[in-house]
């Protein structure tokens, strides 16, 4: 890009260092140093280190990212030129196809999830109220053996509003809840005393949900764990079998060199043996020579003597 150019694209971006004549910035340099980062023409013209590392700002604004000079600023550029090529590739495939996130489906499932949980949760708090209600019904002996349930199933009953067999089941159900708390042991309580009963049952069963809450996120996380362990067993599994293989590689390797050794072994042994025969075959020639001597001198001394 020439200087005119620069200056027509980028008016207001200019160099303010002293001498550079407020040039228009051409360049961004990759660098560890703030001074560097943006360059004119005086700029590049002064820092001839690392260019490789220079983008011109154009090219980075306009063109495609695989078109861009020096981009991505590698050293090696046969991986340089690699890397553009996946990335042309990329950016042509993406043109025609259209790569969409399936929000919807993840949307939806998030969704059903926060209403399973909070449909347990509503269950849940239901029940604990309910809970808490009968243990303050229990909390007092005239609150046990109040007969209000049943004054108020016979006025309905005399009143027409139920028959005769929905009177006879509340009547079962008070007595059962009568027996159920019949051997209780009861103290007066104040008011206050029972308030502070239940804000304690109210506290201790905090602590105990927010317990199962906590190993609930803990399970999770020793299910994740549990997969990077089987991943991790996966992983040593094929390395003791890469060693197994290693050790019957190496004792494959032994036992032919215990093979070769013998061989040289008995080929020592045998020139060894050959060495041995050949030394017996020359002592036993030379037994015989020297033995054919004595004989021989013994009847010179013979024929010397009868001559005598």
């Amino acid at each position: 890009m020439s200087l005119q150019a620069g200056n027509r694209l980028y008016q207001e971006f200019l160099c303010e260092k002293i001498g550079h004549k407020k040039s228009p910035i051409l360049y961004m340099k990759f660098t560890q140093n703030q001074n560097e980062l943006l360059q004119c023409q005086y700029c590049n013209n002064e820092d001839k280190q690392e260019v490789n590392k220079k983008l011109f700002i154009e090219q980075v604004l306009n063109y495609p990212v695989w078109k861009i000079v020096n981009y991505p600023p590698l050293e090696d550029k046969h991986r340089q030129k690699e890397i553009k090529n996946l990335l042309e590739k990329q950016e042509r495939e993406n043109n025609f196809v259209e790569i969409q996130l399936p929000r919807e489906q993840i949307d939806q499932y998030f969704l059903n999830t926060y209403n399973k949980i909070k449909y347990e949760l509503d269950k849940l708090r239901k029940q604990i109220i309910q809970d808490f209600e009968k243990n303050l019904n229990r909390s007092s002996c005239a609150q046990v053996y109040d007969i209000k349930v049943i004054k108020e199933g016979l006025k309905k009953y005399i009143n027409k509003e139920i028959n005769i067999d929905k009177l006879f089941q509340i009547q079962l159900d008070f007595i059962q809840d009568m027996e159920l708390n019949q051997n209780l042991e009861y103290r007066e309580q104040t008011q206050q005393e029972i308030q502070q009963q239940l804000e304690m049952q109210w506290k201790d069963f905090k602590i105990f949900f927010d317990f199962k809450l906590l190993q609930l996120f803990q399970d999770n996380d020793i299910n994740q764990e549990n997969i990077a362990y089987q991943e991790y067993l996966k992983q040593n599994k094929k390395q003791q079998q890469k060693k197994q293989e290693v050790i019957i590689i190496t004792y494959q390797e032994l036992q032919e060199k215990i093979k070769y050794n013998e061989k040289i072994l008995k080929n020592e042994f045998k020139k060894e043996q050959d060495i041995l025969k050949d030394q017996i075959i020359r002592l036993k020639q030379q037994l015989q020579k020297s033995q054919e001597q004595r004989q021989e001198q013994a009847l010179w001394y013979i024929f010397f003597i009868g001559w005598m």
